[in-house]
C-alpha cells in the first residue's frame, strides 16, 4: 500500500503482544491510549479540546478513521476523508444542547454549487477532526450567529482564504462581482454595526442549488421559519426578494436605485434569528 504505518517497518511488538492481552487485537493498550503514546501532539490536541468530535472520543477512537497497517489514502485513512465524514453525516445528528447537524451526505450530494473545500473533498480544510477550540470543530473562528458586528477575527477562518478586501473596500470596480456599479455589496451587508450580516445569512458554507452556494432561505423568528431570498441572476448582476419588500437590484454596469422603505415602521431585518438578546431559531445548522 501506499503508506504503511512505521512500526511495521520495524517490530509489531510497538502495538501488539506476541501472546496474550485484554484488548481486541492483542494490543498493548486501549487504541487512543497506544496511538498517543506516539502521536504525543495528537494527544495533546485532544486533550486541550473544548469542543470533542466524537469520532474520537467513542469506540474505536483513532480505528474510527484510521487504518493501524497500513492504507492507499493520505494520513492512513480508511477511505477518503469525505466518505469517512459520510459514514457518521448520512443522517441528522441531534447535538447535546439541542441542535441539530444537518444529514451533511444528503446536503451536499443534492447540491449543485458547492464551496471550494467541498468541492475538493477537503473537510479538515475547515474543520479540525481531532477536536478543536471552536464551535463545530472549526479550524478558525467564524460567527455562528445571523447577525455579527464586523470584526476581522471573527471571520479568520473565510480569511484563510479569501482576501478580506471582499468586505473591507467599500467601493471597488474588481474586488468582487456582487456590486451595484462600484458599490461593494459585500461591505454594505457586513458593516452595520450591531446588525451586520455575517457570511452564513446568504450564503451555505457546504453546498446549494444556487450560484455562489447562496442559500435559497434562511431561518426567521424563533420557530425558525425558512424565509425565501429569492435570489435572480442576471447577466451583470441580480435581485433578491424576500417576499417581505420589494425586491433589491444590483448591477455591475448601471447601478441601480433602489426604493427605500420610509417611516419608523420600515422593515430593516429584524427578527432573523439568532441574536444575542433573542431566543435561537429552530431548524438545522449545517455549518
Amino acid at each position: 500500500m501506499h503508506s504503511v504505518h512505521e512500526p511495521l517497518l520495524g517490530d509489531c511488538r510497538v502495538c501488539h503482544d506476541p501472546h496474550a492481552t485484554d484488548v481486541k487485537g492483542v494490543l498493548n493498550d486501549e487504541p487512543e491510549a497506544l496511538c498517543v503514546a506516539c502521536h504525543a501532539d495528537i494527544g495533546a490536541r485532544i486533550g486541550a479540546a473544548t469542543t470533542q468530535h466524537s469520532a474520537v472520543t467513542s469506540e474505536q477512537s483513532c480505528l474510527n478513521c484510521h487504518a493501524p497497517h497500513a492504507s492507499d489514502h493520505e494520513a492512513m485513512l480508511q477511505d477518503s476523508t469525505m466518505s469517512l465524514c459520510f459514514d457518521c453525516h448520512d443522517t441528522e445528528i441531534v447535538l447535546e444542547d439541542g441542535r441539530v447537524l444537518a444529514n451533511m451526505k444528503e446536503v451536499i450530494e443534492n447540491g449543485t454549487s458547492l464551496h471550494g473545500p467541498v468541492a475538493e473533498g477537503k473537510c479538515a480544510a475547515c474543520h479540525e477532526i481531532h477536536g478543536g477550540g471552536h464551535e463545530r470543530l472549526l479550524t478558525e473562528e467564524y460567527p455562528s450567529a445571523l447577525y455579527y458586528p464586523y470584526d476581522d477575527n471573527a471571520y479568520a477562518l473565510c480569511f484563510s482564504c479569501h482576501d478580506k478586501q471582499l468586505v473591507l473596500t467599500e467601493t471597488s470596480d474588481a474586488v468582487t462581482g456582487f456590486r451595484n456599479g462600484d458599490q461593494n455589496l459585500h461591505y454594505v451587508h457586513v458593516h452595520k454595526d450591531n446588525r451586520g450580516r455575517s457570511c452564513k445569512v446568504c450564503h451555505d458554507s457546504h453546498a446549494s442549488d444556487v450560484a455562489h452556494h447562496l442559500r435559497e432561505a434562511i431561518p426567521y423568528g424563533p420557530s425558525g421559519w425558512e424565509l425565501p431570498i429569492g435570489y435572480t441572476a442576471t447577466e451583470t448582476g441580480g435581485s433578491c426578494n424576500s417576499g417581505c419588500h420589494k425586491p433589491w437590484g444590483y448591477d455591475r454596469v448601471e447601478r441601480v436605485l433602489n426604493e427605500r422603505p420610509q417611516g419608523d415602521d420600515a422593515w430593516r431585518g429584524r427578527g432573523l434569528q439568532p441574536d444575542a438578546d433573542d431566543a435561537p431559531a429552530g431548524g438545522e445548522d449545517e455549518e
